[in-house]
């Protein structure tokens, strides 16, 4: 982190994909995911996943961050819950739905703040600045009603067009670098994770695995992007309603 006087400072990122999911371990990677399973619609952690987000806590213990930021998707929640069982006083954390992953599945459909207000009553979680419907939803999905998404996806699917994705990680990293916090922990998911280092770190075709760190350093001033083509078709690891595998999976 060290720079001349006067200059931006880079800052410290522990990028953490969540613990194993429900919907990771599901048969939908061979068959397909047509939303007719309700519990992978903002699917939990699974035993192991949850054992994966607890074995983080000796990691922050001896790596202390200043800010946590955490998707608003139940996985990395009760990710981020393992990881600081009981956050210290100095570090502030914010639920930020810019960390959402990539719409592609059932389970990147999320629940409504009040729900995840109930779900996580902890101090340090705050969903009530939510929008209802903080998700991705196409032009025929209401935007007031969180469970009409459910009905939609199962009815006729939708995925988050690929150049939304994208513009949403390149304003996640705008944001990052205007905060004045230097070691940032964030929870977030599989594709997310891959574009944000592909497109701002210079980090190719990096997948995480369930519950893995990653601490790398956030140039100020984005040197990768200066003289990189607009945009070169990323190959997601999740696929939409009804298609195909995930691979690595969210």
């Amino acid at each position: 982190l060290d720079s001349r006087p006067g200059e931006p400072r880079s800052k410290r990122l522990y990028i953490v994909r969540h613990g194993e999911s429900e919907h990771n371990v599901s048969d939908v990677h061979a068959f397909g995911d047509n939303g007719e399973h309700e519990h992978l619609f903002d699917a939990e952690l699974t035993t192991a996943g949850h054992a994966q987000a607890a074995a983080l806590a000796d990691f922050f213990a001896a790596n202390p961050v200043e800010l946590a930021i955490v998707s608003p998707l139940r996985r990395a929640v009760q990710t981020y819950i393992g990881a600081f069982p009981c956050p210290p006083r100095q570090m502030v954390t914010e639920v930020w739905p810019l960390l959402r992953e990539h719409l592609t599945d059932s389970c990147d459909i999320g629940s409504s703040p009040v729900d995840l207000q109930e779900a996580f009553p902890r101090r340090d979680l705050r969903f009530g600045m939510l929008p209802t419907v903080w998700w991705y939803v196409d032009g025929e999905t209401s935007t007031s009603d969180p469970l009409d998404s459910r009905e939609r996806y199962r009815e006729f699917g939708f995925m988050e067009p690929e150049s939304i994705f994208e513009a949403r990680v390149d304003e996640c990293a705008r944001v990052l670098r205007t905060r004045r916090e230097e070691r940032i922990a964030m929870f977030g998911h599989s594709d997310f994770c891959n574009a944000l280092l592909e497109r701002h770190m210079g980090v190719e075709d990096k997948w995480l695995e369930n519950g893995e760190v990653f601490p790398i350093d956030l140039p100020p001033i984005d040197p990768v992007r200066e003289h990189k083509e607009p945009s070169r078709h990323h190959h997601y690891h999740g696929h939409g309603h009804g298609h195909g595998h995930r691979g690595h999976g969210h």
